[in-house]
């Protein structure tokens, strides 16, 4: 049967030349512009120099509960998070370090301690606020699973004492 006397569309098949992609392109390409965010600001119209206000990212980084791995990686991404924030207690500190101090000190563990032993709790966990972070997250996951795993099921019960001995009872 022939095509044409079926009367479906017949495709029609165009020879094109290969060309050279500099041929097909009329006007040069402009090489890419690459822009680069400073967080000290330039002062240009409509940007927000973290510089210019340092105790309202204080205050993001701590309400936001930021892990501490987090606060490390914006340490490496800028300086802004590694030099001194000029902030009380210590004046030393980098912003990252007074946030997960910041976050430490709502811990409930962490309220009741002196201020000897906090450092030396700094010291032990390697002189970092934010490794100290780390450790009270850690401690407080393992706290978690803990008393999650206490739950015995329907018809049973488990107790602790407060000096650690555990009691069982049910059907």
């Amino acid at each position: 049967m022939d095509a044409t006397a079926s009367g479906t569309p017949t495709i029609q098949y165009h020879n094109i030349p290969d060309q050279p992609i500099t041929a097909l392109v009329a006007s040069p390409i402009s090489t890419f512009q690459r822009q680069q965010r400073h967080c000290f600001g330039d002062s240009s119209p409509g940007e927000f120099p973290l510089a210019a206000n340092p105790s309202i990212v204080l205050h993001v980084l701590t309400g936001c509960n930021l892990d501490p791995q987090d606060l490390a990686k914006l340490e490496a991404t800028c300086s802004f998070f590694r030099q001194p924030a000029n902030f009380a207690p210590d004046f030393e500190l980098s912003i990252s370090e007074l946030a997960a101090l910041d976050m430490c000190q709502k811990r409930a563990i962490f309220k009741p301690m002196t201020a000897e032993e906090r450092q030396e709790l700094k010291q032990r966990c390697g002189g970092s606020w934010k490794l100290v972070l780390r450790f009270l997250l850690a401690g407080e996951a393992c706290s978690r699973r803990e008393k999650s795993q206490a739950i015995a099921g329907p018809g049973h019960s488990i107790a602790v004492t407060s000096k650690g001995a555990v009691y069982s009872f049910g059907f």
